[in-house]
Formats: C-alpha cells, sequence, structure tokens
C-alpha cells in the first residue's frame, strides 16, 4: 500500500507545484482544474484543484488565498485544503 500511495503522489506533484501566475496580483478570484491519473494498478483517478484569492482594492495586492485539493482513487478520496494570508508587517 506505501508504494502505490507513494506512486500516487509522485503522479499529482506535477499538477500540485504549479503557482498561479498572477499570485501577488490577482486578475482572477477562482480557479479550478482537474487532471486525469493513470494509477499504478491499472485504474485511473485525478486531482481536482481549486484555488480562490482575494486582493486589496487600493493597489490590487493579494490579501488572502486558498487552495483546496482532492486526489480520488478507486479507494476513496482525500481532501487537503491550504490557505495564506498577506498581512502588513508589525512594527
Amino acid at each position: 500500500m506505501n508504494a502505490f500511495v507513494r506512486q500516487v503522489t509522485a503522479a499529482s506533484s506535477r499538477f500540485l507545484g504549479q503557482v498561479p501566475r498572477d499570485l501577488f496580483y490577482p486578475t482572477q478570484s477562482n480557479g479550478r482544474r482537474e487532471h486525469a491519473l493513470d494509477l499504478p494498478d491499472g485504474s485511473t483517478g485525478s486531482v481536482l484543484v481549486e484555488y480562490s484569492a482575494a486582493h486589496r482594492a487600493s493597489d490590487g495586492l493579494l490579501s488572502a488565498a486558498s487552495r483546496r485539493i482532492v486526489t480520488s482513487t478507486g479507494a476513496g478520496e482525500r481532501v487537503s485544503t491550504e490557505r495564506w494570508e498577506l498581512r502588513e508587517p508589525t512594527p
């Protein structure tokens, strides 16, 4: 089972490592990408990446972003989420 998980992780990592081009100045508030995966046991699965961003009205700079990742296989789903916030430095 551990080898299977490692292979699924390796196959999906090429999608998860992609950073939006407009990361610090988002032009789009939401995005969604889904990719099919050929799994080591011959079955198929998928990786769904949902991204949302908010920006400051004053200058368009990113103020918050989140990413939700759903990895699906015949055995079930794994969901992970990330959230970032950019704030002014405190003195």
